[in-house]
């Protein structure tokens, strides 16, 4: 079988590089429902999206770029992938040329052409724009590319000493899917958004900003995160759980002077959530340390200092899970939270997760409201019933909701 595919792939390199990219970034992103977002239901639509986007970019793109444009500018990249390492080493030519490759790929494909495109499809699927997609591309660009950089590099250092032409695609989307496989792993089993942190303060960001190893986890700023995250968090019965909060006149440097004093005393902060309102300032974090630390008291004492009101507390690690999440957006209007929570608390659901945010109308567009909630139940009997009265009340005050459901456990 496997010789068979290999030789499909030797005489019709283009056709089988296409598919291959395609049926890989169909199933990455079929591994991030299932095993990262947990979802209940299989979204087709979003799922057939990225499949034509591993069709056409990461297919038909990356496999002009890599075997006809790259050959043509590299004439002698063949000969040097197939000559013994021992020879490879020997020939500065072909290391140059290697190392011309490797910098036109990273420092130039995907900079600015790959990550535009990532964020812009992104974007489409989650109904966005492609002005949000490049304000994104734009803000995280550095970010992503030291991400990037550190598993691409010597994974297309490899692929490009090694790999025949009519490999290198095949080779890219096998280094993709298995870092899907990684982060699908290590996230589905440590569940840092289920243990009741919040990640991230802005939930204009799509829900994706929780869970984004989307599109096949082509490596990001994002997913480098939710890799040393679960990395870091393969066990922790050695360690002990800090609610950290600090309020006080914002100025600059106090977020600096905090983490600067919590790694002093030999914490991490897990997650993090800041606020600012005028000239207030508000922090909350999660912050783990070796057991038997005096963290506690090294930060408690960190507020004389600056004038900042801080406290910590020792806490326990969550063991049950969200059952339910909910994203929202619709025209601002009072009473939202109170009507959507009511439904929740009415049946029995506890609030693992609240984020709200407001985007300022103008005089063309409406004041937007927009939130992102997780929940948490006992049971799943009341499914049908919570269902049944959102619907009623994305009818009545004329919201977007989306519901999904995280499998049992």
């Amino acid at each position: 079988m496997a010789a068979a595919v290999l030789r499909l792939a030797r005489s019709k390199p283009f056709a089988f590089g296409v598919g291959f990219s395609c049926v890989k970034t169909s199933v990455s992103d079929l591994i991030v429902q299932v095993g990262v977002e947990r979802r209940e239901e299989i979204d087709w639509r979003r799922n057939a999206s990225f499949a034509a986007f591993g069709f056409g970019y990461l297919g038909i793109v990356q496999y002009t770029l890599y075997v006809p444009v790259f050959g043509r500018l590299f004439p002698g990249a063949a000969a040097f992938a197939a000559k013994p390492l021992r020879d490879k080493l020997a020939d500065p030519k072909g290391l140059a040329t290697l190392a011309a490759q490797v910098f036109l790929d990273q420092c130039v494909h995907h900079p600015f052409a790959y990550f535009p495109a990532f964020y812009a499809t992104k974007e489409l699927v989650t109904r966005g724009n492609v002005e949000l997609a490049l304000s994104k591309w734009k803000e995280n660009f550095w970010a992503d590319l030291q991400a990037l950089w550190q598993v691409w590099v010597p994974a297309t250092i490899l692929n490009f000493a090694f790999s025949p032409m009519w490999l290198r695609i095949p080779v890219v989307a096998s280094t993709s899917l298995l870092w899907t496989m990684i982060l699908s792993t290590m996230r589905g089993k440590t569940h840092d958004v289920e243990q009741g942190v919040a990640v991230h303060s802005d939930i204009l960001l799509e829900e994706g900003e929780v869970e984004d190893p989307i599109l096949g986890a082509h490596v990001s700023a994002r997913t480098m995160e939710l890799f040393r995250k679960g990395l870091a968090r393969r066990n922790t019965s050695a360690e002990t759980h800090f609610v950290v909060t600090a309020s006080g006149a914002d100025r600059v440097g106090l977020v600096n002077k905090l983490a600067h004093r919590i790694y002093e005393g030999g914490g991490s902060i897990a997650e993090s959530k800041m606020m600012r309102i005028e000239d207030d300032f508000t922090i909350v974090m999660h912050v783990t340390a070796p057991k038997g630390t005096s963290l506690k008291s090294d930060i408690m004492d960190f507020h004389p200092l600056d004038k900042l009101e801080v406290r910590a507390r020792e806490v326990g690690v969550r063991k049950d899970k969200p059952v339910a999440r909910l994203r929202l957006t619709g025209k601002d209007r009072p009473g939202i939270v109170f009507e959507i929570t009511q439904i929740f608390t009415s049946l029995g659901y506890n609030i693992d997760e609240l984020n709200t945010d407001t985007v300022p109308g103008n005089w063309f567009l409406l004041e937007l409201f927009a939130s992102h909630a997780s929940f948490q139940h006992s049971s799943s009997k009341d499914k049908v019933l919570l269902e049944t009265k959102l619907n009623q009340i994305q009818t009545d005050l004329d919201l977007k909701l989306d519901l999904s459901w995280v499998k049992d456990h």
